[in-house]
């Protein structure tokens, strides 16, 4: 059952600005007869042909957006997930002005009793006016992992909502696509070491299941291809490192196709009647040191990898989940770095930057860029928009924060360009934004990092303020410099490489 919410605007315009800056207050409130004072605060400008905006929604429980979906040109929806930390939570369905970001509408999926909720994972548009939404839960007396579905329509009405699933045995789901035959299919884990795929209607209606050993430890992705009534189901930590073509009549395995040793694949995309698909996701590294890059795979319809893409770093960058967006001509791929493998991840006391790629449909890149930063941020959604640019849906989260184990959500419009007008009395500069190459820490005291991602065989050259180089070296990949023996001041800097790249910067020696 959903209940609609009022929200109050109070809106500070300047006439003399391209941008106008808004606050939104609202309290919502709970079956639980919990009050939640959620916080709004966003402007937006005109930047490369495109509106920006940036949003910050903070509450005293740990709140996070796991999907968004257009739902016309002008309209996204996400699911703001709020609750307490690991899995009692409740669900909040917003609809935002996508151009400009104003809020249009919004309903709380309130609680069932019977059920712990871990929040909504999927958004469908299943029919012109019609909004699907999955999650998951727990049943209180069985301790029962089930999947609860939803449908409203677009204006937020209620139709229908359910919770399915055997109350005795875990259904655990990875992910979930919708059919060419307007099912909902579930790819996932029964339990540790056998794989769950299952087919049901939009109202929960179970058509076909089946469980399968052998498969890998669980299945994280799957792939409709209707023009050969096949599934390819991707196992997760798979040992074959294989995917698995399903015989959609009766959900057998027809055969298995190797793919990259060790990718790990979370998130697939299929644009309809297309000869081909991607999977995104992460990879793991060896040499020359133990760390996880992003990497995607484009595969035909039968199956054959036609292309390999791997973003290194020179650590660990991870991929969470639904950090992948396409616009016609270009792909948008990202994830966090950092990320120290120390768990929680979500909660560990890291700096961490949005790690975003804008590729070419061959997987050249167009630009790349590094957004905030000055807390532990991990995206995990990137919406591709109609202006060629992007929305990213990341989680915050401050250690020094005095509540524990309490994320915020960051929403960042930006333009084609990758650019976006940060908010304002925040110490951001917009310059710093235009760097492709992430510079840290700055200001400096002995050792600072060039990070460059896509980019390889820089040449760095730093110079006094008299103009004088006082350092000059190419590096390979990234570079950690040591400039403990430099006096105090600031130090301009020149990243030069093929193709002409030419990026300028400055830090600061403490």
């Amino acid at each position: 059952m959903g209940y609609r919410i009022t929200m109050v605007a109070v809106i500070n315009l300047s006439k003399e600005l391209l941008w106008k800056r808004q606050f939104f207050f609202y309290t919502l409130k709970s079956m639980m007869k919990k009050y939640i004072l959620l916080t709004l605060i966003f402007p937006y400008c005109l930047t490369g042909g495109s509106q920006t905006y940036e949003h910050y929604y903070r509450t005293q429980y740990d709140d996070i957006v796991y999907d968004a979906l257009k739902i016309n040109n002008e309209e996204v929806v996400f699911a703001l997930n709020y609750g307490e930390y690991p899995n009692n939570y409740s669900s909040l369905i917003i609809k935002m002005d996508m151009n400009i970001g104003n809020f249009v509408d919004s309903v709380i999926l309130l609680n069932d009793t019977g059920f712990i909720y871990q929040g909504v994972s999927k958004i469908f548009l299943t029919d012109t006016n019609l909004l699907t939404i999955v999650g998951t839960c727990k049943n209180i007396v069985t301790n029962d992992k089930q999947i609860f579905i939803a449908n409203y329509t677009d204006n937020f009405d209620l139709i229908m909502d359910t919770i399915v699933g055997d109350p005795n045995l875990d259904e655990i789901f990875f992910d979930v696509i919708f059919s060419s035959d307007s099912l909902l299919v579930f790819s996932g884990m029964r339990e540790y070491g056998t794989v769950l795929l299952e087919e049901r209607t939009i109202n929960g209606i179970l058509v076909k299941s089946k469980n399968y050993t052998g498969l890998g430890t669980l299945s994280s992705t799957i792939v409709e291809i209707p023009q050969n009534n096949n599934y390819h189901l991707y196992g997760y930590w798979d040992n074959n490192h294989s995917f698995y073509v399903i015989n959609k009549n009766d959900l057998s395995v027809k055969t298995s196709i190797e793919y990259n040793g060790w990718f790990l694949p979370r998130n697939a995309y299929r644009k309809q009647n297309a000869n081909y698909y991607y999977v995104f996701g992460r990879k793991l590294s060896i040499e020359p040191v133990e760390q996880d890059n992003l990497f995607y795979l484009k595969l035909s319809n039968s199956g054959e990898i036609l292309q390999e893409i791997e973003i290194s770093n020179d650590s660990i960058t991870y991929y969470t989940q639904n950090c992948f967006g396409l616009n016609e001509n270009s792909i948008y791929f990202g994830g966090a770095y950092p990320c120290t493998w120390t768990a929680p991840l979500e909660f560990y006391p890291e700096q961490r930057w949005v790690f975003l790629n804008k590729l070419d449909l061959d997987g050249n890149i167009i630009w790349q860029k590094y957004y905030k930063g000055n807390v532990n941020f991990m995206p995990y959604k990137v919406l591709a928009t109609n202006d060629g640019g992007a929305i990213i849906f990341s989680s915050f989260y401050d250690w020094n924060d005095p509540i524990p184990n309490q994320r915020d959500v960051h929403i960042l419009k930006i333009d084609s360009l990758g650019y976006y007008t940060p908010l304002t009395g925040t110490p951001e500069k917009f310059e710093q934004m235009e760097k492709q190459i992430l510079v840290y820490p700055n200001p400096v005291t002995s050792k600072v990092n060039f990070v460059f991602g896509l980019y390889n065989n820089l040449k760095i050259d730093i110079f006094d303020m008299k103009g004088e180089k006082v350092f000059s070296k190419t590096f390979v990949h990234s570079a950690k410099i040591d400039i403990a023996h430099f006096k105090p001041g600031i130090y301009p800097y020149v990243i030069s490489g093929e193709n002409g790249f030419h990026e300028e910067g400055k830090m600061i020696k403490k």
